[in-house]
């Protein structure tokens, strides 16, 4: 049985704000529960958050002091991205898709080599792609894994603005109709015109009109460009988003051309700039399109044995390094020898090295074997958890592994009740081990936890630490 999400939040970061709404899906169409906060200019500039530790910690007390637990996140930040265009390709070869989208972006847009692009489907073979900047999508997932939050989906904000107008989330606009909709997005930098059937934009134009009247123009080359690609796909209607100073005005000029408009009202508000940002948020929280480049896995191993693992990696190239340096000296040694006698110390010394590195060739064999049992037990482990309970296991464990503090490791997870399971480790400091209880609290998984050992180790300077999870929905503390 899956995890039943009763809850998503969606966060949208502007250069000056971060707006948070969360959405209860037992009630789509009940108003989100909102909050903001203003942040101090260089954090975020043009979709790019310079600074992920300082945006990381204002992040996490937002949504401390508005008592809202994410849970799962979609996330999105302003101009961190741009609509390219539709591109044809086989989305059933993942590799060909990612390589296609990759030389689309890197082709189209400035950021070149720095190009990563996602899309989703909409029609055979037909993905709707929008360009980011690696180095952004790095940034606002670090900044997310530093507040500790689980961001599962990265929207692009005109996406998230769409979805927040429909009538199923509360809004006033249909966009289930099978006839194209033009939507004209207003914002302070510019606006956006989309072409949008069944809820999905088909096609987009970014403009930088200074005045309604000059936006009407763009608007009635778009409509004629849409009928000469498409005969016969009449436009249903025209929706304006935003209030800014280049829409005032726009739906008289639109009348005075013969064209109607309606001006959409996320979640039954006037759209505002203010309002926009936040049914952004809203948007983001309601769903996201499907991301194929980018996401990442939490890695359960602790630290010490990522750390091992990395400096056996480093030994062996240490020691290939010192095997041929040692060749090179023996090969000198023996051009520049001039006698038997200064020979043979030289072999001498070299047979002395080279039983060095033998003994450490066995201690990286040790080594080896023992991440090869450490293996064997995770994959006993594994089947166990498949075994016992039809939980969605990766998830608790992921997060259990996620919330892990820097000098915490754990040696055992076991169970031996479906309604309980025990975590056991090690720690050099007492305070962390209470910080991963505490942390253990965000696991929406879990109905508690508590710890049941603490044991100091004063020959290894550290502590042992027990500590019980009572799953949620099953039996109760």
């Amino acid at each position: 049985m899956g995890i039943k999400i009763k809850k998503t939040t969606g966060v949208f970061i502007t250069d000056g704000k971060i707006f948070v709404s969360q959405l209860d899906l037992r009630d789509p169409s009940a108003r989100p529960k909102e909050a903001s906060v203003e942040i101090p200019a260089g954090l975020v500039e043009k979709g790019l958050i310079l600074k992920p530790r300082e945006t990381a910690h204002i992040l996490k007390k937002l949504f401390k002091d508005n008592g809202i637990r994410p849970g799962r996140v979609s996330a999105a930040v302003a101009d961190h991205g741009k609509v390219v265009r539709a591109v044809k390709v086989d989305v059933t070869d993942s590799n060909n898709l990612k390589k296609v989208l990759k030389e689309e972006a890197g082709r189209y847009m400035a950021f070149g080599e720095n190009a990563s692009a996602s899309g989703y489907e909409i029609s055979k073979g037909e993905i709707f792609m929008v360009a980011m900047r690696e180095k952004a999508v790095k940034a606002l997932l670090e900044t997310f894994d530093r507040a500790g939050l689980n961001l599962t989906k990265i929207d692009m904000p005109f996406l998230a603005a769409i979805r927040a107008v429909d009538k199923r989330v509360g809004g006033n606009i249909d966009m289930t109709s099978k006839k194209p909709i033009m939507a004209v997005i207003c914002g302070e930098k510019g606006a956006d015109i989309f072409m949008i059937k069944e809820g999905k934009p088909l096609y987009s134009r970014k403009l930088d009109p200074e005045n309604a009247a000059e936006l009407v123009n763009e608007i009635g080359i778009t409509s004629a460009y849409w009928k000469e690609q498409f005969p016969g796909a009449s436009i249903d209607s025209t929706v304006i988003m935003g209030d800014t100073a280049r829409a005032k005005g726009i739906d008289l000029e639109l009348a005075d051309r013969g064209i109607s408009s309606e001006q959409a009202r996320p979640f039954g508000v006037t759209a505002t700039e203010n309002n926009l940002s936040k049914s952004v948020a809203s948007g983001l929280a309601s769903g996201s399109m499907k991301i194929y480049e980018y996401g990442f896995d939490v890695n359960l191993m602790p630290e010490s044995r990522i750390r091992r693992m990395k400096a056996e990696k480093m030994l062996m190239a240490s020691l290939l390094s010192i095997l041929l340096v040692l060749s090179v000296y023996f090969m000198a040694g023996l051009l520049i020898s001039s006698t038997v006698a200064s020979y043979r110390d030289k072999m001498d010394n070299l047979e002395n090295e080279l039983t060095e590195q033998i003994n450490v060739l066995s201690e990286v064999e040790k080594m080896n074997t023992e991440r090869l049992e450490a293996m064997d037990r995770w994959n006993s482990k594994n089947k166990f958890l498949s075994e016992t309970d039809r939980r969605n296991w990766p998830e608790i464990l992921t997060d259990i592994g996620r919330f892990i503090p820097e000098n915490v490791w754990l040696t055992q997870i076991s169970s031996e009740e479906k309604d309980t399971f025990v975590v056991k480790g090690k720690a050099y400091d007492q305070d962390e081990v209470y910080k991963y209880v505490d942390l253990l609290s965000l696991c929406e998984e879990l109905d508690g936890q508590e710890l049941s050992v603490i044991e100091e180790k004063k020959e290894t300077e550290s502590f042992e630490f027990s500590i019980t999870c009572f799953l949620r929905g099953k039996g109760s503390r």
